[in-house]
C-alpha cells in the first residue's frame, strides 16, 4: 500500500514538472514612452525681450531642436531625454515631401502601401541628438521621426518634425588667426548659391560662445560690416559665423499641418584679439 502511495505521488510530481515545462514566462509587451522629438525652437540672435536669445551654449552644437549644423550640409535632430530604463536602441527615419507626395499619388492610383521612409541611423538610447550627414539634403523639405525600441522589441514612434536646408554662407574675412584690434575688424562674407535666402545674420561670440554682438544686414549687395559691439571683453578669442534664413513653407502630411522652416549656418571661424 505504501509503495502504491509513493508511486502515485511520484506520478503527480512528474505531471507537475511536465506542466511547468510548458508554462510560458511573462513577456514584456509594454511599449516605451513616446519620444519627444524637438521642432525648430528658433535661432541664435532671435529677439527675446530687450535682448537676444543664445541657443549656442557649448562649443559643439546648439540646443534648439531640428536645425542646420555648422559642419557640412547637415541637419541636426534633438529630442528630450528618454526615461525608459529598458531601452535597447533608437532608430532615426527620414523622408522628404516629394517622396510623400509620390507615395500618396501611387495610393490614389490603386497601388499598395509600402514604406517610403529611409532609416538613416541606429544609435544608443542614452543619446539625445543625431546629425543627418547624408549627401543631397540641400533644398529638400525633410521630415524626421524616431523610434524608441526596448529590449523586448516593443517600440514607440515620435511625432514628426521638418526642416529645409539651404546653401550655407562662406566666410571671407577675418579668417586669419590674427591678433586683431577688435575695434578695427571688418566682417565680410558671401551667400551660398541656389535659392536666395530671405535674410542673413552675423553672430559674434566670446571664447565661451556667449553672444556678444549680432548684425542682420538689410542689403544683400553689401555683405560686410565693421564691428560695432563691445570692446571691453574678458576674452582672447572671438568666434564668428553667418546664418542664412530661407522663406518658410506650409505643407500637410498625413492630415497634419507643418510649417517647414529653412536655413543654413556657416562654419565657425576664430581669431585672436589684442
Amino acid at each position: 500500500m505504501k509503495s502504491m502511495i509513493l508511486g502515485f505521488a511520484f506520478s503527480i510530481l512528474l505531471l507537475l514538472v511536465a506542466c511547468s515545462g510548458t508554462e510560458k514566462l511573462d513577456v514584456d509587451s509594454i511599449p516605451p514612452l513616446k519620444p519627444d522629438l524637438l521642432h525648430h525652437l528658433g535661432d541664435t540672435g532671435d529677439p527675446l525681450g530687450n535682448g537676444f536669445v543664445n541657443y549656442h551654449n557649448n562649443s559643439e552644437f546648439e540646443h534648439n531642436g531640428i536645425d542646420a549644423t555648422q559642419g557640412g550640409n547637415w541637419i541636426q535632430l534633438e529630442w528630450e531625454h528618454l526615461l525608459d530604463i529598458d531601452l535597447d536602441k533608437i532608430e532615426i527615419y527620414r523622408f522628404n515631401l516629394e517622396e510623400y507626395q509620390e507615395y500618396m499619388d501611387y495610393l490614389d492610383d490603386g497601388g499598395e502601401e509600402y514604406d517610403f521612409t529611409t532609416k538613416i541611423d541606429e544609435i544608443e538610447p542614452e543619446l539625445d541628438r543625431c546629425d543627418d550627414t547624408a549627401p543631397g539634403l540641400l533644398e529638400k523639405n525633410c521630415f524626421y521621426y524616431i523610434k524608441a525600441i526596448d529590449e523586448s522589441g516593443n517600440w514607440t514612434k515620435s511625432d514628426t518634425v521638418c526642416y529645409r536646408l539651404i546653401d550655407k554662407p562662406a566666410l571671407i574675412s577675418p579668417i586669419d588667426p590674427g591678433p586683431y584690434d577688435l575695434s578695427e575688424v571688418v566682417f565680410e562674407w558671401e551667400l551660398g548659391s541656389g535659392i536666395p535666402p530671405s535674410n542673413s545674420r552675423l553672430l559674434v561670440f566670446d571664447e565661451n560662445f556667449n553672444l556678444i554682438w549680432q548684425y542682420d544686414p538689410l542689403d544683400f549687395d553689401d555683405l560686410s560690416i565693421s564691428y560695432e559691439g563691445p570692446t571691453d571683453l574678458d576674452t582672447q578669442i572671438i568666434y564668428w559665423r553667418v546664418e542664412a534664413f530661407g522663406n518658410s513653407y506650409n505643407a500637410i502630411v498625413n492630415n497634419q499641418f507643418y510649417l517647414i522652416e529653412s536655413g543654413s549656418e556657416s562654419d565657425n571661424s576664430a581669431f585672436y584679439i589684442e
